[in-house]
């Protein structure tokens, strides 16, 4: 599907300095339901999610009809803090947004090159499959484009 892969790439892109005098702000907003992670990755967060008895954290009401809720399960908002920090993917412990463009390019082409795009609710706690995500998305996008 053509628009569902320039959605990746739209979401591949997307960065925003949200640093303090170039330091982390713990802001969350680079937080995101949908990153690039490996199997062996995926393996370590399950088996600590286990371990600890993590669960989902969900950042949009209970109220609103067909939320799309594109933060990571594992941000925790009221605390600041990533629930998983120990065992992170490496695009959450190599990111910081402060990087210059050429920095964060070669980054995020060594990740994308051993790892896909998935989501983090659907991987972790049954949530929608990517390409609902990414469909739910495209429809968003389309409705604010008329």
């Amino acid at each position: 599907m053509k628009v569902t892969n320039n959605i990746k790439e739209i979401v591949k892109k997307q960065i925003v300095n949200f640093t303090c005098n170039g330091k982390c702000s713990d802001c969350g907003e680079c937080c995101s339901d949908l990153l690039p992670i490996n199997d062996d990755e995926i393996r370590k967060i399950k088996q600590y999610i286990k371990k600890h008895n993590i669960k989902e954290c969900n950042h949009i009401p209970a109220v609103v009809k067909n939320p799309l809720d594109l933060t990571c399960p594992f941000r925790d908002n009221k605390n600041k803090k990533c629930l998983i920090y120990e065992v992170r993917p490496e695009i959450c412990r190599s990111f910081i947004c402060s990087k210059t463009m050429p920095e964060i390019e070669e980054t995020k082409r060594l990740i994308n090159s051993t790892r896909q795009v998935v989501s983090m609710r659907n991987i972790f706690f049954n949530g929608e499959p990517l390409e609902d995500i990414l469909y739910k998305i495209q429809i968003q996008m389309q409705g604010r484009i008329k």
